[in-house]
């Protein structure tokens, strides 16, 4: 049987400045109650929770997974041997959530979860993920009601692959991975943030979750 709605929500998506639009979301709080309640915890800004409203969609495997929820405003610090995010000045326990669903993904749209990650990032599935069920440290806890067409855009944003466009092993390929490593290396170096913000699959255009909340 289908996991029962519980509740709803919604959030509003700008790309590179411009109104993409919004999705809404249905939340599965029987299969997953401590999951939904971290993330409506998020989209309500509740106090102990970093919020969704202001988050990033950072990353994007193709045809895979789709990543959200990134507040890049905040930093993870240890304090009396505890993890918390330093939030604004805010100190904001990192919580992870140790769930179950028991739901597989088994189809696109899914919302998704890494239960060890603490703060407020998700995933929306791009395709059936089987490799993220049980005993693979992912939850699903919902799945996308509306604006499919609003993740499809967002999954069709260029990405960082790591590789020129030259074919692997070339003069060229090889002169793009070198310069690549030194302007990283001189990067860190002067101190510049951008130099540690570069993984595979970023997504290379801003998309922030401006606005959110419960139906």
């Amino acid at each position: 049987a289908a996991p029962r709605v519980t509740s709803r929500a919604y959030f509003e998506v700008l790309v590179s400045g411009e109104r993409a639009g919004r999705v809404e979301v249905a939340l599965f709080g029987d299969a997953a109650p401590r999951t939904v309640a971290a993330f409506l915890g998020a989209v309500k800004a509740e106090r102990g929770t970093l919020p969704l409203a202001g988050s990033i969609f950072f990353r994007c495997e193709k045809g895979r997974l789709l990543e959200g929820g990134r507040v890049r405003q905040a930093a993870q610090v240890v304090v009396n041997d505890e993890l918390y995010f330093d939030y604004l000045g805010d100190m904001v326990p990192a919580k992870s959530v140790l769930e179950d669903s028991g739901v597989p993904h088994a189809e696109r749209g899914l919302l998704t979860r890494e239960v060890l990650r603490p703060g407020s990032e998700f995933g929306i599935t791009l395709a059936p993920r089987p490799d993220l069920d049980a005993g693979k440290g992912h939850v699903v806890f919902g799945r996308v009601e509306k604006g499919w067409d609003v993740v499809e855009a967002l999954a069709a944003l260029p990405v960082e692959t790591g590789r020129s466009t030259s074919e692997a092993g070339s003069v060229a390929d090889e002169v793009f991975q070198a310069q690549k490593s030194f302007m990283i290396k001189l990067g860190k170096k002067i101190g510049d943030r951008r130099a540690y913000d570069t993984y595979p699959n970023k997504i290379l255009r801003r998309v922030e979750i401006t606005r959110c909340g419960v139906l």
